[in-house]
């Protein structure tokens, strides 16, 4: 029985049952023309496509290219679109009291924050409010693109797993950081300060350069040429950013390592300033980081 058959045959005890049976019967059918509407295939269909180009539009928005207005036109359509279509899931399913309202869904809150914040950041843009709060309110707008899981079933699926994976993967987290931890403490007591051996020249206080114009490391592997000396200069590799100088440094030198980016310069330099046991350390990272506990991470997270 649809909501208006049901207003029709209402019935109770209390004053103004005519009055309120018509109230009944117009809100139940705005709940069933939005109910057929939000069903139907082409309403998601639709919502999808919309959602891409909106995104493609987020992506072409450049601050130094005048674009004669037409990107602020088009969020403005977007918007119009994005409070259509939340009023009629909102007829359609209700707003949050009764069960499957729109409300008990956590994809729809998102949906619903992402459109009240861009209302309000419309509104404020329209008005004289300050430059500041338009563009805070502006900025959500990058949260746009992740409506698509709410439109897309396998999607919401997948973030679904990774949600409820969550808490089995904590024991894993803290074994790897626990790993992280111990590497670079051991990182630390090897490998402090090494990174900044250079070769100079003793009479003029300059470094050598190598055949690619940078300072000749030395140490370990390296040898500094006859009549330079090797000595600690104050810059670390790579601008400073591989260092195992403090115990933040060296555990961002382990990260670096397990994610197999750049792995292998960073165990060079290490060779050639420290010594060849350098690379006993790199291939324990790699093999223990990268393709245990990695692995191992993402076992817990296939297994649920």
């Amino acid at each position: 029985m649809s909501g208006r058959e049901k207003a029709k045959y209402y019935y109770d005890e209390y004053p103004l049952l005519a009055a309120r049976k018509k109230i009944l019967y117009v809100k139940n059918s705005i709940a069933d023309i939005g109910a057929a509407v939000i069903k139907h295939p082409l309403f998601d269909l639709i919502s999808l496509i919309v959602i891409v180009v909106n995104t493609g539009a987020l992506a072409l928005d450049d601050p130094m290219v005048d674009s004669g207005g037409l990107l602020d036109l088009l969020d403005s359509y977007f918007l119009y679109f994005y409070t259509i279509e939340m009023t009629l899931k909102i007829a359609g399913m209700g707003f949050y009291f009764n069960r499957g309202a729109y409300l008990r869904d956590m994809w729809n809150i998102l949906d619903f924050f992402i459109v009240v914040t861009s209302l309000i950041g419309q509104f404020l843009t329209s008005g004289s409010s300050s430059t500041s709060y338009v563009s805070v309110f502006r900025t959500f707008r990058v949260l746009r693109p992740l409506r698509t899981v709410s439109s897309i079933k396998a999607l919401k699926i997948i973030l679904s797993a990774l949600g409820s994976s969550v808490p089995p993967l904590g024991n894993t987290l803290l074994l790897l950081l626990f790993f992280f931890l111990v590497f670079g403490i051991a990182g630390l007591q090897l490998f402090s300060g090494v990174l900044k051996r250079r070769c100079f020249d003793p009479s003029t206080g300059m470094p050598i350069l190598d055949n690619s114009g940078n300072p000749l490391m030395c140490g370990g592997a390296n040898s500094c040429p006859t009549g330079a000396e090797c000595g600690k200069t104050l810059a670390n590799p790579a601008d400073d950013t591989w260092s195992f100088d403090n115990i933040f440094y060296s555990m961002i030198a382990v990260l670096m390592t397990v994610s197999m980016e750049g792995w292998s310069d960073i165990m060079k330099a290490l060779e050639r300033n420290f010594s060849y046991f350098a690379i006993i350390y790199s291939l324990l990272v790699v093999i223990l980081g990268a393709y245990v506990i990695m692995n191992l991470v993402l076992a817990v997270i296939t297994n649920e």
